[in-house]
Protein backbone atom coordinates (compact mmCIF):
# COMPACT_ATOMS: atom_id res chain seq x y z
CA UNK A 1 0.00 0.00 0.00
CA UNK A 2 2.88 2.63 0.11
CA UNK A 3 2.78 4.80 -2.55
CA UNK A 4 6.58 5.92 -3.15
CA UNK A 5 9.32 4.43 -5.28
CA UNK A 6 10.99 2.04 -3.30
CA UNK A 7 14.98 1.77 -3.80
CA UNK A 8 16.50 -1.33 -4.61
CA UNK A 9 19.99 -3.02 -5.06
CA UNK A 10 20.39 -2.18 -8.43
CA UNK A 11 22.33 1.23 -8.59
CA UNK A 12 19.94 3.81 -11.10
CA UNK A 13 16.75 1.88 -10.30
CA UNK A 14 13.59 2.15 -7.98
CA UNK A 15 11.04 0.56 -8.13
CA UNK A 16 7.60 2.57 -9.02
CA UNK A 17 4.56 2.61 -6.07
CA UNK A 18 3.04 -0.50 -6.27
CA UNK A 19 5.93 -2.31 -7.89
CA UNK A 20 8.16 -4.22 -5.60
CA UNK A 21 11.70 -6.33 -6.12
CA UNK A 22 12.79 -8.13 -3.27
CA UNK A 23 15.35 -9.74 -1.88
CA UNK A 24 15.46 -13.79 -1.59
CA UNK A 25 14.47 -14.57 2.13
CA UNK A 26 16.70 -17.78 2.71
CA UNK A 27 17.83 -17.04 5.73
CA UNK A 28 15.40 -14.37 6.73
CA UNK A 29 16.49 -14.46 10.31
CA UNK A 30 20.30 -13.93 10.51
CA UNK A 31 19.55 -10.60 8.32
CA UNK A 32 18.71 -7.56 8.87
CA UNK A 33 17.00 -4.96 8.33
CA UNK A 34 13.97 -6.45 6.60
CA UNK A 35 11.61 -5.02 4.62
CA UNK A 36 12.15 -4.10 0.52
CA UNK A 37 13.48 -0.95 1.70
CA UNK A 38 15.25 -1.70 4.88
CA UNK A 39 12.64 0.21 7.76
CA UNK A 40 12.08 -2.82 9.74
CA UNK A 41 15.03 -3.41 12.14
CA UNK A 42 13.28 -7.05 13.62
CA UNK A 43 10.74 -9.51 11.94
CA UNK A 44 8.10 -8.31 14.50
CA UNK A 45 8.72 -4.72 12.55
CA UNK A 46 8.45 -6.42 8.95
CA UNK A 47 5.23 -8.04 9.76
CA UNK A 48 3.53 -4.85 11.89
CA UNK A 49 4.14 -2.95 8.76
CA UNK A 50 2.53 -5.76 6.59
CA UNK A 51 -1.03 -5.06 8.04
CA UNK A 52 -1.26 -1.53 6.83
CA UNK A 53 -4.41 -0.57 5.60
CA UNK A 54 -4.86 -1.73 2.00
CA UNK A 55 -2.06 -4.18 2.07
CA UNK A 56 -2.68 -7.92 0.85
CA UNK A 57 -0.92 -9.51 4.10
CA UNK A 58 -3.18 -7.06 6.93
CA UNK A 59 -5.00 -9.95 7.71
CA UNK A 60 -2.02 -12.21 8.29
CA UNK A 61 -0.33 -9.48 10.16
CA UNK A 62 -3.77 -9.03 12.64
CA UNK A 63 -3.39 -12.94 13.48
CA UNK A 64 0.06 -12.70 14.14
CA UNK A 65 -0.22 -9.86 16.12
CA UNK A 66 -3.22 -11.41 17.92
CA UNK A 67 -0.57 -14.05 19.25
CA UNK A 68 0.70 -13.83 22.96
CA UNK A 69 4.68 -12.98 23.23
CA UNK A 70 5.63 -16.51 23.84
CA UNK A 71 3.60 -17.49 20.50
CA UNK A 72 4.85 -14.82 18.16
CA UNK A 73 8.27 -15.76 19.46
CA UNK A 74 8.10 -19.06 18.70
CA UNK A 75 7.34 -18.98 15.36
CA UNK A 76 9.72 -16.52 14.54
CA UNK A 77 11.84 -19.29 16.19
Amino acid sequence: ADDYPQPVDSPGYAAQPGHYVTRVLWGLRDTDPYLHDGRARTIEDAIRLHGAEGSEAAPAASKFAALSAADRQALID
